[in-house]
């Protein structure tokens, strides 16, 4: 967790100037929240990374 303290800051202060849609939250509390909600699918999750271009591996 605490390599996404920065990004975290980044987020939070987009989120903070950004006209429409003002949310307070952090990344890493909307992935958490995400994750534990039962319409995603933990083992589909890698795949879509992979699709959107975020990992490589």
């Amino acid at each position: 967790m605490a390599d996404f303290a920065e990004y975290d800051k980044i987020v939070q202060t987009y989120y903070g100037v950004r006209d429409s849609n003002q949310r307070i939250d952090s990344f890493t509390t909307q992935i958490a929240s995400n994750l534990s909600n039962t319409r995603y699918k933990r083992g589909d999750i890698l795949d879509i990374i992979h699709k959107q271009g975020f990992c490589a591996l």
